[in-house]
């Protein structure tokens, strides 16, 4: 039978309380706080032998107990939070020194009782023993009638029953974390509400998230990952000083604070765990909220982790300030995820096409499958609110497949109409990998509705990178090697780019569109982009530009020799039959092999050939690719300094663009003897022409061959042999020097001033 706590005698209370986990004293509130009672753990702390040792000790008062260093601030945060509130608890933490010398730090938790609830205690510690003695004698004001001890301490006067722990022994307790040995979360809780009872204002909860943190414990262990832990607790307990902190799971960690220096408090730690783990790709995102008159903690700590959550995939930002909005965010990410399997049984999620097109003709030659949430309630949600919530709760897979069907949907009825079709790309998410058997899924889908692999392109995004790499690696090649093209997304958006092309096969990568943001502002921008564009080449990987808007940036982009461009340049998102309206042309899917030959090749950084066309001599000055098809060339793609040849007037564009190919010259001539003997891939025909006051060694090279159209592609490289500079006024070209140079060359040189009839300003920097 359970006794009813009114009814609870003192020694039955004193016998009781050995059993606490952890230490536990009485001791008066007033007056010169004499201790009454000390359970063992806590005579243990001191290292006493005995409560009577421990009260010889200390001198039998709570101020014996505090070191007097920490005296003076003890009782004066003790009487702020009980004396001065009216409140019944206190939570202090100060140290003590044992009774063999030793410095140990303590948590305190009091209570205070004012009131008498029939408990009566003597000044030995133990049970008064006054009822045993005189059962039939009145208690009355809290007097006690045995002549052995008195008067006992009036209930009326406090007494503090106080539970205390030694922080070295934290982890014992269910007050503390584990790991870090930071306050629990129900401790924090119970510790911040009373803060927050007595003065809210000037107070900040922020809450910490370690990004990437799982994949540093798949990647290096959960030793390892633990140490990172144990380590930011340090730091945090060194920046937020005297602040109540906690480790609420995993890796979130919470503080309460002050406004003073918080910013700067924040900032300080995120840079310990970036200067500590750089190497890692690890990031300190926090969310803060301040607190207001009647909030309780937990709430208090919700509202910093939304803020927190809401900057998850936000790089450049360090932390946020909760604001009402992040909480209708939340509650629009709980009616997506509830409404989700309605939105796919009733056609709420639909799937538009953006056109991709082929830089090097200008013609639609893929599309991408986008999907678009048109609710019947709250009308479009758009793509930035529902793909991240479906990550974030593991629900995007059934997106993904949704989509999916209905691209292979559209696919079978064009073309049971005899409707042009297109490639599209169909987007993954990384989850997917994990979720479901992802690669069965599209192969179930692909079956039913008859779909070519060869239509149907994968893609992922870069944050591929951020979980599992085996299973994720396993899936992509299973797709690779069954015949699906695979590509990246957003590449350049995150951390782990380059790992990402070091640890995955893929087909084709896609450029973030905010490297085109400053492209035509930023030299810097555009030698990483050129640099990025090489590196696929050379390792066999398409490239494709998303994000182009303007003219200029295509350009650009063809300068550099991107494949592939997407953007609001050449349509935004639409119906698949408005797509095919477009007057842009759309390419003819038997012409992919030879554009894809013709892409892969790269007009800069490339090495010069000597005479016999084995050892690089120099880097190649000027470079340009050519179609020829019934019997005229066209100028398809050149490099910067081929193009300033020919820049300086615009009277000369008929040259640049092919014209000294196409007219009955000798260099034409030459040029048709050269490619008439050269087969798909071969280099040869080298020989020397004077061009612009210098003699330029030139090298012919057959890319591939259209079998449809019969049209044949040619890359045309120089070389300033002479070195000479260029455009630097009139000079003299004579045929002295050009005897010398053919004797040297051991071959005829073609002087193009004199094979070509052009205006004497022509003729001046060309050759006399």
């Amino acid at each position: 039978m359970t006794r009813d706590a009114s009814t609870l005698r003192g020694k039955d209370f004193l016998d009781y309380a050995q059993y606490m986990p952890g230490g536990f004293f009485i001791y008066r509130a007033g007056g010169g706080k004499e201790i009454l009672f000390a359970n063992d753990k806590f005579v243990n702390i001191f290292e006493c032998e005995s409560f009577e040792d421990f009260m010889d000790y200390t001198g039998g008062s709570f101020k014996g107990l505090v070191h007097p260093d920490d005296l003076e601030r003890v009782e004066r945060q003790i009487a702020d939070q009980v004396g001065n509130s009216g409140d019944s608890f206190d939570y202090v933490q100060y140290r003590i020194q044992t009774k063999t010398g030793r410095i140990r730090y303590i948590e305190n938790f009091g209570c205070l009782i004012r009131d008498s609830s029939g408990l009566c205690l003597s000044s030995s510690g133990k049970a008064c023993c006054c009822e045993e003695r005189r059962p039939e004698a009145q208690h009355e004001a809290g007097q006690c009638l045995s002549s052995n001890h008195g008067r006992c301490p009036s209930l009326a006067e406090g007494l503090f029953f106080v539970f205390a722990v030694d922080l070295r022994d934290k982890h014992y307790s269910t007050d503390v974390d584990y790991l870090t040995g930071l306050l629990s979360r129900p401790r924090f809780l119970l510790s911040a509400d009373s803060c927050l009872a007595k003065a809210p204002h000037g107070l900040a909860f922020v809450w910490f998230n370690i990004d990437n943190f799982k994949v540093y414990n798949n990647t290096f262990g959960f030793s390892r990952g633990s140490d990172i832990l144990r380590e930011l607790a340090s730091d945090l307990c060194s920046t937020f000083h005297g602040d109540l902190i906690s480790r609420f799971s995993d890796d979130h960690f919470v503080v309460l604070t002050s406004w003073e220096d918080l910013e700067e408090n924040i900032d300080a730690s995120q840079k310990a765990l970036r200067r500590l783990h750089k190497e890692a790709g690890l990031r300190l995102r926090a969310g803060i909220y301040f607190p207001s008159e009647g909030d309780d903690a937990s709430i208090a700590c919700d509202r910093a982790k939304i803020a927190c959550d809401s900057i998850r995939r936000n790089n450049c930002a360090r932390f946020c300030v909760y604001r009402d909005e992040l909480i209708q965010q939340q509650q629009q990410k709980k009616y997506i995820v509830d409404v989700l399997g309605r939105a796919v049984e009733q056609g709420d999620i639909q799937v538009l096409y953006q056109p991709i097109i082929r830089i090097l003709t200008g013609r639609i030659c893929e599309t991408e499958a986008l999907t678009r949430w048109i609710d019947p309630e709250f009308g479009p949600i758009p793509p930035g609110s529902f793909i991240p919530t479906l990550e974030q709760y593991r629900d995007i897979h059934k997106l993904d497949i949704c989509a999916l069907r209905q691209v292979c949907t559209e696919y079978r009825d064009r073309k049971e109409k005899g409707l042009p079709l297109l490639p599209t790309s169909v987007n993954l998410s990384r989850l997917d990998f994990e979720l479901c058997d992802i690669f069965s899924e599209v192969e179930r889908v692909v079956e039913e509705f008859g779909v070519p692999k060869s239509m149907l392109k994968i893609e992922i995004t870069e944050s591929v990178h951020g979980e599992d790499q085996n299973v994720l690696n396993l899936g992509i090649e299973k797709f690779r090697q069954n015949g699906y093209e695979v590509w990246m997304d957003d590449f350049g958006s995150g951390y782990s780019s380059l790992n990402v092309l070091k640890d995955y096969s893929f087909d084709t990568i896609k450029f973030d569109m905010k490297f085109l943001s400053d492209l035509g502002k930023s030299e810097k921008t555009r030698f990483i982009l050129s640099s990025n564009l090489s590196m696929t080449k050379q390792i066999g990987v398409q490239s494709l530009a998303e994000g182009v808007e303007t003219e200029a940036q295509l350009a650009l982009l063809k300068d550099m020799g991107f494949e592939k461009a997407q953007g609001y340049l050449f349509g935004r998102p639409m119906p698949l039959n408005e797509l095919f309206a477009l007057p842009r042309l759309k390419e003819d899917s038997r012409d992919v092999p030879y554009y894809d030959r013709l892409s892969r090749v790269e007009l800069s950084n490339q090495e010069a050939m000597n005479r016999n066309g084995r050892d690089p001599i120099a880097r190649v000055q000027s470079m340009a690719m050519f179609e020829f098809q019934d019997g005229r060339f066209s100028l398809l793609t050149e490099n910067d300094v081929y193009r300033s040849w020919f820049e300086n007037d615009s009277r000369l564009a008929a040259m640049r663009a092919g014209g000294l190919l196409n007219r009955d010259t000798a260099l034409r001539r030459k040029f048709l003897a050269v490619i008439e003997d050269l087969q798909e891939g071969q280099s040869g025909g080298e020989f020397c022409i004077i061009l612009w006051g210098n003699c330029v060694r030139t090298r012919i090279t057959h890319i591939a061959s259209n079998p449809r159209t019969g049209t044949r592609a040619y890359l045309m490289q120089h070389i300033n042999v002479t070195d000479l500079p260029i455009h630097q006024g009139p000079r003299r070209f004579d045929e002295n020097l050009k005897r010398s140079l053919e004797e040297a060359l051991g071959e005829e040189i073609i002087d193009i001033g004199k094979d070509v009839k052009l205006p004497p300003w022509v003729m001046v920097n060309i050759s006399s």
